[in-house]
């Protein structure tokens, strides 16, 4: 222990080049680490070197202009881990510093990130995620008692919700919008229409009461993304929200119609996300290594994207709605990246070092569970593409996808070069020349396929489409 041996600090790290030390607290230094007589943790560090077995708080000023431009002092902070530099004694106190929140802080930190436009392709948006700092906040009797109320936008979707005296719902931002647009989808999350979205109502639907018209809420129904009769705007009152219509004539339902309705969470569903940044367009734009063996057949896939999907998006035609939301509220959407084989060929021993080949190549490739299917245009119901495909037992297999999730894949497949078109296969024409002295063994042919993969939130992978993309192609020689 360093704590009681110092001089520990300062023994360089013992081994081959790119060593170094890791520090770990363990149950006997939290028990020094204490205040008050030991009835009460220590957080703070209150000396080097810094642990590696936890994320630590970073607590810093900042000054930002207020709105009578004089300069006002904010204390902010970050969540980093420190990694010792390798090849140093830990009393160098050298570090690398990782930021532990991802990209950006939350919006807490910087509201300014509740103004930013969505970033990559259409029918792209932000989801809220409360953390564990982020409920921390969220207490009231001193930290003593956590606050199921939703006091401020925007709304967070690993929760859902209960308008106070009225119905559970689950509120998604609209694509394509800022969060600080504050529109939503609203998602009735119980009962008869559990899963079916909200719907404003027309002038047409209100109906004679007495000495006056009143609006006659429409029923439920699933969601169309493009309807704006299905979406409201939220505004936050001193006390409470008001909603009104997206649609110029619309009347939105009588839970959000009252002024100073009030939002708390329920306790009954939450779910742990990890972060999902979208596309990542540099890590995308780095070809995978040809470092395998051609007799693997593929290089290791590597992620370059990750997005969440609400279920409305997604249609299981083995659920029902309701169960569907209950099973999985996001689905999770990932791209990843790798060579595979599309020709290969061993040598002759005919001394001839130049191969030509031709070969046919797929473009793209969808699977369901793992069996090969074709996707069906011909249902058009709220612009759903469905996916079908047959199992070993004969059943059919079927699965689909909002319209704007497609288009949103064959977006980003675009962006990187793929081409679509109606021929369903490409003609590879290739002449390859080995140019070394020695003999070659082997040769083999590669394309860069992206796959999206779609999973449940238990991590069951329904859906997957390959892509491949013939304008990419390397060879191999062994």
């Amino acid at each position: 222990m360093y704590r009681k041996d110092p001089r520990l600090l300062s023994e360089s790290p013992i081994g081959t080049l790119d060593s170094g030390y890791l520090v770990f607290t363990d149950e006997e230094t939290e028990a020094e680490d204490v205040r008050f007589f030991g009835l009460f943790s220590d957080n703070r560090v209150r000396k080097l070197p810094f642990p590696q077995n936890k994320f630590v708080n970073v607590l810093y000023t900042t000054s930002r202009p207020s709105a009578d431009n004089t300069k006002q002092i904010h204390v902010d902070s970050d969540k980093v881990w420190f990694i010792p530099v390798p090849d140093q004694p830990l009393s160098s106190n050298r570090y690398y510093v990782v930021r532990a929140k991802g990209k950006y802080k939350g919006y807490r930190t910087d509201p300014r990130l509740l103004s930013e436009s969505p970033v990559g392709t259409q029918h792209s948006g932000y989801l809220v995620i409360t953390d564990e700092e982020t409920e921390a906040q969220d207490t009231f009797c001193w930290g003593t008692c956590n606050d199921i109320r939703v006091r401020d936008l925007p709304f967070p979707q690993n929760k859902l919700v209960n308008v106070v005296d009225s119905d559970k719902v689950w509120f998604i931002p609209v694509p394509d919008q800022p969060l600080s647009s504050n529109r939503y989808y609203v998602i009735r999350a119980e009962g008869k229409y559990k899963g079916q979205a909200y719907t404003c109502s027309k002038e047409e639907d209100m109906a004679p009461c007495c000495f006056y018209n009143s609006v006659v809420d429409v029923k439920p129904r699933d969601l169309d993304y493009r309807d704006i009769y299905q979406q409201v705007e939220i505004f936050k009152r001193r006390q409470g929200y008001n909603a009104k219509s997206i649609a110029p004539d619309g009347f939105p339902p009588s839970l959000l119609r009252e002024k100073g309705w009030t939002v708390e969470t329920s306790s009954s569903f939450q779910c742990q996300l990890s972060e999902a940044p979208g596309l990542n367009l540099a890590l995308r734009a780095e070809l995978p290594e040809l470092k395998f063996p051609i007799s693997s057949k593929h290089s290791t896939a590597r992620v370059v994207g990750k997005w969440y999907c609400p279920f409305v998006f997604v249609k299981e035609s083995q659920q029902k709605l309701k169960d569907q939301m209950k099973r999985s509220l996001l689905y999770e959407m990932t791209l990843e990246h790798w060579w595979e084989e599309i020709y290969t060929c061993n040598n002759d021993y005919s001394g001839n070092k130049v191969v030509s080949f031709s070969v046919n190549v797929q473009k793209e490739v969808n699977s369901l569970s793992g069996v090969e299917a074709v996707r069906d245009h011909s249902n058009g119901v709220a612009e759903t593409i469905w996916y079908k495909s047959v199992d070993s037992a004969g059943g059919v297999l079927s699965l689909g996808l909002s319209k704007a999730i497609v288009d949103k894949m064959t977006l980003v497949q675009e962006m990187g070069g793929w081409v679509g078109g109606n021929d369903k296969d490409v003609e590879v024409k290739r002449t390859e020349e080995f140019k070394e002295e020695k003999e070659w063994q082997r040769l083999g042919c590669f394309v860069l396929v992206e796959r999206f993969g779609l999973r449940r939130m238990d991590g069951t992978l329904l859906l997957t489409c390959d892509f491949r993309h013939t304008h990419h192609i390397q060879s191999k020689w062994e």
